[in-house]
Parts: structure tokens; sequence; C-alpha cells
């Protein structure tokens, strides 16, 4: 079955605790997330989590696998998985110093993941780097404000 897979990653001065409870939090969405600025559902596996998209809409999706504080994944869950199938899998490594190493990784099968892929790759690679950009800036203020 094709596939597409982007990929994005950065080091975040903060506690892998702080960066899952972020990504966890899906009220905190509107504070940090510039590509899905709004977020709700429960955070627990199997529970359907709604998303509201900068470009796509409103999208809803499953969560299939949680791991505090390390990993994160979600599949699309509407009428367009039957064209296209996104899951988007956050997986977070401690680091040196209290750092945290956090990756993204938003991967298409289906029979049109291709073309989607063609069309929308540089969007969703944009759109990533932003998301995980302002993750870091919101986990480092919020780290910072819990060490005061």
């Amino acid at each position: 079955m094709p596939h597409l897979n982007i990929k994005t990653s950065t080091t975040i001065h903060a506690t892998p605790e702080v960066v899952y409870g972020a990504v966890t939090d899906f009220s905190s969405y509107s504070a940090w997330n510039v590509w899905i600025p709004n977020a709700k559902g429960e955070c627990r596996v199997g529970s359907q989590v709604t998303t509201h998209h900068k470009y796509f809409g409103k999208v809803k999706h499953q969560l299939i696998e949680l791991s505090p504080p390390e990993r994160l994944r979600w599949d699309i869950s509407g009428w367009q998985r039957h064209f296209v199938n996104v899951t988007r899998d956050i997986a977070i490594f401690a680091g040196m110093e209290g750092n945290t190493l956090y990756m993204i990784n938003i991967t298409m099968t289906g029979p049109c993941a291709r073309i989607a892929g063609y069309f929308l790759r540089g969007t969703i690679r944009r759109l990533m780097r932003e998301e995980v950009l302002s993750l870091k800036s919101y986990c480092e203020r919020t780290a910072g404000q819990e060490t005061r």
C-alpha cells in the first residue's frame, strides 16, 4: 500500500513530563498549537479526539497508543480514512541536563496517500515545524514557571 512519512524533531529544554503534559492536555492546544488550535476529547486509548486544523477544518481521530511520558499516537477516524489514513506518532525521549527530544511522524497510507502527499507534503512539513517550535516555546515557558 502506498505510504508517505513526514518527520520533524527538536530538543526542548523541559522534562519529558512537561512536554507529554502539553501534548496530552488538549485544552492547552489553543495556547501553543499553531496547526491544531483546538482539540477536544478524553486522553485515553480508544477515545475519540476532535481537532480543528488550521487548513483542514474539523477532523476526528482515535487515540491508539498512550505511554506516559514517552508516546502518543492517533489515527484519523472519519470518512477520509477510506482514501487516506493518517497516523500522528509523537515520541518523547529524556535527554541530557533536563532536555527532551521531541519527535513527530505523520504517516499517510491508503489508495490516495501518494497524491495527497504530492499536493500537501510541503504544507504539512511547514505546519509540523511551526507546531514543534511553538510547543518548544510553550514547554520552556511552562518549565521556567515551575522552577520559580
